[in-house]
């Protein structure tokens, strides 16, 4: 409880009880002077809250929730491995997001470092550790679909920071260690809409995020590009080769987040895998 002005105090909490947080005042008066009054004001938010297990054989994770004004949503993750996480949101709208341990320390929060006025938090977990994330609109009178995107890869401390790419004429290659998440990673963009074709040589999962879409992934169609052109996109490879194969319409200056991880990262070490712009 902190003192504002002589007589006059605020009280918060952050506990979690269900899905609200809460405060208790007691408030006695123990002179006898009947012209003392008393004003208690409190506000009581409103949450929801799901569990989510992020281990090693996940390089990105993604979940939308929709929210009403004045809303948030916890997510509460237990990261199975050590290592840094890109954790952001993705939609058109203000968010805020908040990360804390256990026991409801707050440890990072963030409010415009991610794409546009999105937040983005880069923290490195610990193993076998729970943490909460809450997400919520900067401004209370704001609803609606708001994404929450989880990945494993190196620090960044904005959405900007990210590696840029608009050479599509060079195969990019990257590597894998068994256990050390670390997917491909940059961000493309083009000075005019353009459909192209995405492939990689490695056994993965590939993806494409619009970061103006808070729609989950789709597996897109290879036969007709613009009917994803306002959505992110997913495959995983082939049977066959073992190479992934996106096909996609691409909007002028848009800042995609091109991904590519392993299927699962407990199966390989030291493979080298390429991605081409076609």
């Amino acid at each position: 409880m902190t003192q504002l002005a002589p007589y006059t105090y605020t009280a918060t909490t952050d506990q979690y009880g269900g899905n609200y947080s809460w405060c208790g005042v007691i408030v006695s008066n123990i002179s006898d002077d009947s012209s003392i009054s008393y004003t208690i004001s409190y506000k009581v938010e409103l949450g929801s809250e799901d569990s989510h297990l992020i281990n090693y054989a996940s390089g990105y994770y993604e979940r939308t929730v929709s929210l009403v004004a004045g809303e948030y949503h916890d997510f509460k993750i237990l990261s199975v491995t050590a290592g840094n996480r890109i954790i952001q949101t993705f939609g058109t709208k203000d968010t805020y997001i908040q990360l804390y341990d256990n026991d409801g320390n707050l440890l990072a929060s963030n409010n415009d470092s991610g794409y546009s006025t999105n937040g983005l938090i880069s923290y490195n977990l610990s193993a076998r550790t729970y943490y909460r994330i809450r997400v919520t609109f900067y401004s209370a009178s704001n609803s609606g679909d708001v994404k929450l995107s989880i990945l494993t890869a190196p620090a960044v401390s904005t959405y900007e920071a990210f590696t840029t790419y608009s050479n599509r004429s060079a195969a990019l290659s990257f590597n894998y260690t068994r256990y050390n998440v670390t997917p491909m990673l940059l961000k493309y963009t083009t000075a005019q809409d353009k459909t192209l074709q995405l492939t990689t040589g490695l056994n993965a999962v590939f993806y494409i995020i619009d970061p103006r879409a808070t729609v989950t992934c789709v597996n897109p169609s290879t036969t007709d590009p613009d009917s994803t052109k306002a959505l992110p996109c997913l495959t995983t490879s082939a049977a066959a080769n073992n190479t992934c194969l996106i096909k996609k319409t691409f909007n002028a200056n848009v800042s995609y987040l091109v991904i590519a991880c392993p299927t699962n990262l407990s199966t390989v070490n030291g493979e080298t895998g390429t991605v081409s712009f076609s």
